[in-house]
């Protein structure tokens, strides 16, 4: 009888750690990665800092935030480095103050992808700067 018992108590422990561990195994975490230090200023791409997620305030200190799969409207401060920009130009550092161009982003974003975003300053007019999303790598 005692032998009985105590194969019943390991196996309702084996079913009960099974599904344990099947539950963990769905419930990973799928958050992806957003880069937003692109690192190529003489291609004219800079970092970013994120202000907004959807309208909402976004305190983030580092060059990579995490968000769930989802619709996103983001809005950016740019990191441009004067020093890459033709000839110290005091208006087109004024217009850049001033927040002259276009700081928002669309960005749909989907489980198992790392999204690599920069502020685009290649165009010779600071009104069409902006975030663009440079390229998706898949997450391995």
């Amino acid at each position: 009888m005692k032998h009985i018992f105590i194969i019943l108590i390991i196996s309702l422990g084996v079913c009960f750690l099974t599904e344990s561990q099947a539950k963990k195994e769905t419930d990973k975490p799928t958050k992806v990665m957003i880069d937003l230090s692109p690192n190529q200023p003489a291609h004219k791409l800079f970092p970013l800092t994120i202000l907004s997620v959807n309208g909402e305030r976004f305190v983030n200190k580092s060059d990579m935030m995490m968000l769930e799969p989802g619709d996103y409207k983001l809005k950016f401060a740019a990191n441009v480095n004067y020093n890459y920009l033709a000839g110290n130009n005091k208006i087109l550092q004024t217009k850049i103050n001033q927040r002259k161009y276009d700081d928002t982003l669309d960005l749909v974003v989907e489980a198992n992808n790392i999204y690599h975003l920069a502020f685009d300053a290649r165009s010779h007019k600071v009104e069409d700067w902006k975030p663009i999303l440079l390229n998706v790598t898949e997450r391995k």
